[in-house]
């Protein structure tokens, strides 16, 4: 993924799962949506496989900038929006 595809997932995401980026959990918070949903606990409401590559990609790219996962993709929501 470049920059610019992880922003636009990043935003993308957020919106989905109605996440507020500027809790410092809300990647956690993903996480977690994300294993219910693949478990069968909670009704899919988005597409699991994308949201799965999302948030690897953002981990990833969070770990080559040594920051959390939730910082870099609050970043990449603004960088979206402007």
């Amino acid at each position: 993924m470049t920059e610019s595809d992880l922003a636009e997932a990043a935003h993308h995401a957020a919106d989905v799962l109605n996440l507020d980026l500027s809790d410092p959990a809300c990647f956690s918070v993903a996480e977690q949506l994300l294993r219910e949903v693949e478990s069968g606990l909670a009704e899919p409401f988005f597409d699991s496989r994308s949201m799965r590559c999302f948030l690897v990609a953002l981990s990833s790219a969070a770990d080559d900038r040594a920051v959390p996962p939730s910082q870099l993709w609050r970043a990449l929501d603004a960088l979206e929006r402007c």
